[in-house]
C-alpha cells in the first residue's frame, strides 16, 4: 500500500497480508499516515519487484480514490528517478 500524503510526499508500507488466514492482518492505508488527521490526497497499492516500481493503482478500501485521482499519482512520481521504475512498468486504475 502507498498513500500521498496532504504535503505530496509518497508513504510505502509493506502489505503483511489480506486479513485471511491466521495471524495474517492487512496493513490499511490510514496505519501509514498515522496521527489524528488522516486525510490523503491519493492512496493506493504499488507493486514492486527486482528493486523497481512495476505498477501503482488507485486501489484502497479506505479512501476509495477514483479515477480522477490517479493525476495526483502520476504526478508524485513523476519527481522520482526513472530509474527506479521498471521497463515493464504500467499504471493501473481500479
Amino acid at each position: 500500500p502507498y498513500v500521498i500524503d496532504m504535503n505530496g510526499n509518497i508513504i510505502v508500507g509493506k502489505r503483511s497480508g489480506n486479513g485471511r488466514g491466521t495471524g495474517v492482518l492487512p496493513t490499511p492505508h490510514p496505519t501509514l499516515i498515522g496521527g489524528n488527521d488522516l486525510q490523503v490526497q491519493m492512496a493506493g497499492l504499488l507493486k514492486i519487484g527486482g528493486g523497481k516500481i512495476l505498477s501503482y493503482d488507485n486501489n484502497s478500501g479506505h479512501y476509495k480514490p477514483n479515477a480522477k485521482s490517479m493525476s495526483v499519482a502520476d504526478e508524485a512520481f513523476s519527481k522520482l528517478p526513472p530509474s527506479l521504475f521498471s521497463k515493464k512498468f504500467k499504471r493501473r486504475n481500479k
